[in-house]
């Protein structure tokens, strides 16, 4: 299950794409995006193309079938749908048959697609598609399939994607029957070192772009005969963004990884000392994984009928804030770029810009009502796009 994160998230910019921000429509994004990134197999199933060479993996899968729900394009979404089931591992405790999507498949050049990365499952990949379900069923043009998809795609997720301990979110379905010895690195010494940290396997880690409020209070509305187990999820993930405030409390940054090491209870998952999935110094940093929380945050906040009032978003506002600060004070008194990674404590780890890290703190800082550290991050934004097109074209 390892590191293709930063390779999804890389601009590739090969289709025409207005040079201010702040004048992309939404329906310029989207047509974009399936300009750029949209291919079809050999059989007319739809896979979104991660690398630029033709591959793809199932969290790609996830983004494009939730933005083909979101934009109203139901044949898209059939034709992601089918790739989806035809990628299933079987892992199952219900009636749908396929169970999740496979990680990651290659390309042989022909529409030719082959399994790459396993049986296993990556969690936020499923978390998107069972939104996507979920979103679809209250469509009067999808209708009550893809309903009964999502409700089944929730429960097996709450059987193999989180932890019964914790109700936290894991990396994927192979956590939780994961031993030390199945842990392997192409270097000895660190696979060494990564059996020692996770003696009972990494069924204690969570991924913190995953620990997503807004899916999680949508899957308590329509997945109503599980809202109990959510609920559970939901409030789990609010205490540990609380918790990676109170070691934080300069920055509210967050690492891709945390994990847990305590035997019972209570668990408060921290950071990772060395690798856990993907790079060393990498996972236990703000990087390419964490990059997406100021979004998440931000999708929390709009998601929510009476945003600044409501009750649950009391509760996680202060690591919100935090983090929307760490950025305002970035552009605004430090007169700093967004650049690619962060430690904790707020030393860059690159000197490049990103639109993986720019995009998601523009839209906490909009979101918040930082507008002017907002209009600088979009004139930093305006500079990277123009700057793709002139090298790329």
């Amino acid at each position: 299950m390892g590191t293709r994160r930063k390779n999804i998230r890389r601009l590739q910019v090969t289709a025409a794409w207005p040079t201010n921000i702040a004048k992309i429509t939404v329906e310029d994004a989207y047509k974009h995006w399936r300009g750029t990134y949209w291919r079809v197999d050999d059989q007319g199933r739809a896979f979104i193309d991660f690398d630029g060479q033709g591959n793809t993996v199932s969290e790609a899968t996830g983004y494009g079938m939730l933005i083909s729900v979101l934009m109203d394009k139901k044949d898209d979404y059939d034709a992601l749908l089918r790739y989806y089931h035809a990628h299933g591992n079987h892992k199952t405790v219900n009636s749908s048959p396929d169970g999740f999507m496979k990680f990651k498949q290659t390309t042989n050049g022909h529409g030719v697609m082959t399994e790459a990365g396993g049986e296993g499952c990556a969690t936020d990949a499923e978390l998107d598609v069972a939104l996507s379900f979920l979103l679809a069923g209250q469509k009067s043009d999808f209708g009550d399939y893809y309903l009964k998809q999502g409700k089944d795609l929730c429960e097996n997720i709450l059987n193999f994607c989180i932890n019964p301990d914790t109700n936290m979110p894991m990396l994927g379905d192979w956590a939780l029957g994961e031993t030390k010895d199945s842990i392997k690195d192409n270097d000895p010494q660190t696979q060494n070192q990564m059996q020692q940290r996770f003696p009972n396997g990494r069924k204690t880690v969570s991924r913190s772009t995953d620990w997503m409020l807004a899916h999680y209070k949508q899957f308590k509305k329509i997945d109503t005969a599980r809202a109990q187990q959510w609920d559970k999820v939901f409030y789990a993930c609010i205490d540990n963004y609380n918790a990676n405030l109170g070691r934080h409390e300069t920055t509210g940054l967050i690492a891709d990884f945390l994990y847990y090491t305590n035997s019972s209870p209570p668990y408060v998952y921290g950071d990772p000392d060395g690798k856990v999935l993907e790079k060393w110094i990498e996972d236990g940093c703000f990087s390419y994984n964490a990059c997406r929380v100021p979004w998440k945050l931000a999708a929390f906040y709009k998601s929510l009928d009476n945003s600044s009032s409501d009750p649950d978003w009391q509760k996680v506002k202060d690591a919100a804030f935090k983090m929307k600060g760490f950025f305002e004070d970035l552009v605004l008194n430090k007169e700093q770029k967004v650049t690619a990674g962060y430690k904790l404590d707020g030393t860059p780890l690159n000197s490049y810009e990103d639109l993986c890290f720019t995009a998601p703190a523009w839209r906490l800082l909009t979101v918040l009502g930082a507008n002017d550290a907002a209009t600088q991050v979009e004139k930093d934004m305006d500079s990277i796009l123009l700057l793709s097109l002139l090298q790329t074209q």
